[in-house]
């Protein structure tokens, strides 16, 4: 599956402001949510692009966001945190 991690055993990214990653085809796996700092939980998988495109899909909530922003430097605003931030506090159970 693409969003499988296909890192070997051993082999870990170590992103800044994200840890806790692996790497699919394609997209970033959640592998450890001690270590991520974004709700999320553990198998959800995304990508962020430049001008603050991103995307992530959380199976466990049942979940897609998608946002598509057009400015440079990604990341001059919290935009794409505060997004995501905001709609895992908005779900309900």
């Amino acid at each position: 599956m693409p969003a499988n991690n296909h890192l070997a055993d051993g082999i870990y990214v170590n992103l800044d402001p994200v840890a806790g990653l692996g790497f699919g085809l394609g997209v970033s796996v959640l592998l450890n949510l001690g270590k991520g700092q974004m709700p999320s939980s553990v198998g959800s998988f995304g990508w962020g692009g430049a001008a603050n495109t991103n995307f992530w899909i959380d199976p466990q909530e049942d979940l897609l966001g998608i946002i598509m922003l057009q400015f440079m430097p990604s990341g001059t605003y919290p935009v794409v945190p505060d997004f995501r931030i905001m709609t895992y506090a908005a779900l309900v159970d």
